[in-house]
């Protein structure tokens, strides 16, 4: 079962304007691109522990208004907030690209976790080891496939920012987990399983990573980045709460743990077709970058 974290604290909107080169001593130069993303310590490491592996509920209250948040009275605040909940799950629900990316993010989710909820028992009666010995090496596949996470994301995010065409890395990303998967059922050995561990690892830091830059460049309007960010969030916290589910599900069937890891295949895979649609340009509000 996935941990479970709750962060507490203010959720705030960053501001991100980029250029070329800093600018001189007493100079001002033209920004290239302007970006607005949700930030805040809170926030920032529920996101973190979420793109981990991790259940992630932030707690977090903003503050201040501006031209990016209107106040509320404090009477109507809970009735505002699941308005705008509403409103962001609406705004993913109309745009094409925006369903592509959140269902994609599904797909891969629910069948990646269904596999790592029974890593322990995959290595104990899939790969035929001794109990005891299955705890010790699971216990080192799971720090294993963190790291693989994270360099994924890493070493593919900073790619990301230099190709206009994020989809096809994210259905490449899909795809690798796809293929990552089907390894322990051709050969049910360890190594096997470890290669799942760290190339899937790999591959799904990498998605994940892309798909946020990916939901970014499709948002329909920057004012409301964040509402529309934490939605498609949705799609991995709430994800990970029903893949204990759906793997139970797949076992009463009598699927085997073979079943969890063509599950995965098939579900990653779908992923990878439903992400390498070539997606629209999105019409939205810019604000211009400051001279």
């Amino acid at each position: 079962m996935a941990p479970v974290c709750w962060f507490a604290g203010l959720t705030t909107l960053d501001v991100v304007h980029r250029a070329a080169a800093p600018p001189g001593r007493d100079r001002k130069i033209t920004a290239s691109r302007q970006d607005v993303a949700a930030g805040g310590p809170a926030a920032n490491a529920a996101v973190t522990v979420a793109a981990l592996g991790a259940l992630a509920f932030p707690l977090v209250r903003g503050r201040g208004a501006g031209a990016l948040e209107a106040p509320v009275g404090a009477g109507s605040t809970a009735v505002a907030g699941a308005a705008g909940v509403l409103a962001g799950f609406r705004t993913v629900a109309r745009h094409p690209h925006l369903r592509r990316i959140f269902g994609a993010r599904v797909l891969v989710v629910l069948g990646n976790h269904g596999v790592t909820t029974y890593q322990l028992y995959i290595l104990a009666d899939h790969v035929g080891m001794p109990l005891t010995q299955a705890a010790r090496v699971s216990a080192l596949l799971v720090p294993a496939h963190l790291v693989a996470v994270v360099l994924g994301g890493v070493v593919v995010g900073r790619m990301a920012d230099r190709v206009p065409a994020k989809h096809r890395l994210t259905a490449a990303a899909a795809a690798a987990v796809a293929v990552a998967a089907l390894v322990p059922v051709v050969s049910p050995s360890l190594v096997a399983v470890v290669v799942f561990a760290t190339v899937g690892g790999l591959a799904h830091g990498a998605l994940l990573t892309v798909q946020t830059a990916e939901t970014f460049d499709a948002l329909p309007d920057l004012r409301t980045a964040g509402r529309e960010l934490g939605v498609v969030g949705v799609a991995t916290t709430g994800t990970q709460a029903v893949a204990p589910l759906f793997a139970v599900a797949l076992l009463q069937v009598g699927s085997g743990y073979v079943g969890l890891f063509v599950a995965l295949a098939v579900l990653a895979g779908s992923a990878a077709v439903l992400s390498a649609r070539a997606p629209g340009s999105p019409e939205r509000p810019r604000t211009p970058a400051s001279p």
